[in-house]
């Protein structure tokens, strides 16, 4: 009987091993070795990883736990190049933290198709969306955004953007957005 526990053991042993290493390797990334000219370009970005760089951002309006890199030219506080050169061309990512009572900056100025990434730095969760909806439907987090996690949106149209906490109407803020 001892010997068929035992060798039950050494089995069971020698599978989990053997799993660990399938899945060890499963799990790695391939990498590249020269990368490619247009995954650089920032008007890709609706196609990269949300956890790289400014050049490539994720598509507007999503949320993640993950903070902006500042591997870009940093334009001021929470003002991130998608380049290393300052140019006027440069798309421009741009964070606004929400306190549970207020967003900073409450008016926020952009150019068409920068990035604001609405930060949460509260205990609480928060929904930031135009005010009125209408004024600019896809300006919607649709869903609420937990303490330490951020809504991601690309600005497209220009004008001037009312926005709110849709959990807490008192919390407004702006967005301006130049041509």
């Amino acid at each position: 009987m001892n010997k068929k526990i035992l060798i039950l053991v050494i089995v069971l042993v020698i599978l989990g091993l053997g799993f660990y290493f399938y899945n060890k390797q499963e799990a790695k990334a391939p990498v590249s070795e020269t990368p490619q000219a247009e995954d650089q370009n920032p008007q890709n970005a609706e196609n990269q990883n949300n956890s790289a760089a400014p050049e490539t951002l994720p598509p507007a309006g999503t949320a993640t736990s993950s903070a902006p890199s500042t591997t870009g030219a940093n334009h001021g506080p929470g003002v991130y190049s998608s380049s290393g050169e300052t140019s006027d061309s440069d798309m421009q990512v741009v964070e606004v933290d929400y306190n549970g009572t207020a967003f900073s900056p409450k008016v926020t100025n952009i150019k068409k198709n920068d990035y604001v990434f609405f930060k949460n730095t509260s205990s609480v969760n928060f929904t930031p969306a135009s005010s009125p909806h209408a004024n600019y439907p896809a300006f919607n987090a649709a869903k609420t955004i937990a303490p330490g996690a951020q809504f991601k949106f690309q600005f497209t149209q220009a004008g001037s953007w009312a926005y709110q906490d849709d959990l807490n109407p008192s919390a407004t803020g702006t967005i301006n957005v130049s041509q």
